[in-house]
């Protein structure tokens, strides 16, 4: 749903005074080219963004996914990737796991064929961990604290792990296999089960950036948590098949895409949920900007969309004679008026931009409304 757009603007006598206004989002198609997305990870900023090709290839962006750039990885079935913070350190999982601070992808840990299906990283790069789904070796949890050089087994819970999530300085570290949930306080030393986590199939997982507040899916309910997973409240949502999940760092605004073609977000921690714009498709994962402000999700079998916040309208006003003259950059908003700042506002008959008023004229209060 679009919020509407408001930008408030007093004029009395020769004084002016700016109400800065709360803009709307729109799901947008990016550049990159359609094809099997199996995974998104974003920056802090939400500026830089990183892209997994199922059956092999890695894009990065730099400017939110205006323009898209295939990387030298190699061909690989790769299934997640995770960012730092600056987005300039990516670890991506598949096969085997690979690290990239710059333009060339590392094989950072390809011992075996482990089937790596998930993967998190701390704010700084420097932690990283990721889950094994093949019997054989066995099912670990691996953590690297050297940036992927290399790489320990930590804890094997019997099962594929599906996901895995990291707060930011990487101590409380958070990750799924078949319905249990598994938590370490420091770093991945040690793992414990969440006894009170409800018992389902988990399918997507995120910690904010102190790592107290979760939100957890599986196919049907979303759960959230604000004690480290030491009980949890579950969130009415339509049924549906939640691939992933994600977290602004305060953990307030959180989104989920699922298989069956949905996105929704809440504002307000997961107490309530919203129904977004975007088109209907297989979505397989979502990532977001620290501020939750900017999102990425992509479709196997689709393309890549961002939502960010549309751009600000322009509103200049300048003194000319006996008048002032107001313009603005959008003409997709109606010019509005009202005698009093708090009064009922109405349409300006027949103003475009630019438009002048007599300064003569009664005090009177303007606005420009998103139509």
């Amino acid at each position: 749903m679009n919020m509407k757009k408001l930008l408030k603007t007093v004029a009395a006598a020769w004084g002016l005074l700016v109400i800065h206004p709360a803009y709307g989002q729109t799901w947008t198609l990016t550049s990159a080219p359609s094809n099997n997305w199996t995974s998104v990870a974003s920056s802090a900023d939400g500026a830089r963004l990183a892209a997994l090709i199922g059956s092999g290839g890695i894009y990065t962006s730099a400017d939110s996914g205006a323009t898209w750039t295939s990387n030298n990885a190699p061909a690989a079935p790769w299934t997640s990737v995770a960012s730092s913070s600056s987005g300039n350190k990516l670890v991506a999982a598949g096969s085997a796991i690979y690290t990239n601070s710059g333009n060339t992808w590392t094989a950072a840990f390809s011992v075996f064929q482990k089937g790596l299906t998930c993967a998190a990283s701390s704010g700084d790069g420097s932690k990283l961990v990721a889950g094994a789904s093949l019997v054989f070796p066995p099912l670990y949890i691996y953590v690297s604290t050297n940036s992927g050089a290399s790489w320990t087994p930590a804890f094997n819970a019997g099962s594929p792990w599906k996901v895995v999530a990291s707060s930011s300085d990487g101590s409380h570290l958070m990750a799924a296999a078949g319905s249990a949930i598994y938590t370490s306080t420091n770093a991945g030393v040690n793992w414990m089960q969440a006894a009170s986590a409800p018992t389902v199939s988990w399918t997507a997982l995120a910690l904010s950036a102190g790592g107290s507040n979760v939100v957890a899916a599986a196919s049907g309910p979303i759960f959230t948590s604000t004690n480290f997973g030491n009980t949890w409240l579950p969130h009415i949502v339509p049924p549906a098949t939640w691939s992933s999940i994600a977290s602004s760092a305060d953990g307030s605004k959180l989104a989920a895409v699922s298989n069956d073609g949905l996105i929704m977000t809440s504002a307000d921690s997961g107490a309530n949920w919203t129904t977004n714009d975007a088109p209907a498709g297989p979505w397989t994962s979502v990532a977001s900007s620290s501020d939750g402000s900017k999102l990425v999700a992509v479709m196997g079998g689709g393309g890549i969309y961002v939502l960010q916040p549309a751009p600000a309208p322009a509103l200049s006003i300048v003194h000319s004679s006996s008048a002032v003259v107001l313009s603005w950059s959008n003409s997709t908003f109606s010019l509005q008026a009202a005698p009093t700042v708090n009064g009922v506002y109405t349409n300006v008959t027949g103003a475009t931009s630019p438009y002048t008023n007599a300064i003569g004229s009664p005090q009177i209060f303007f606005r420009l409304q998103g139509n």
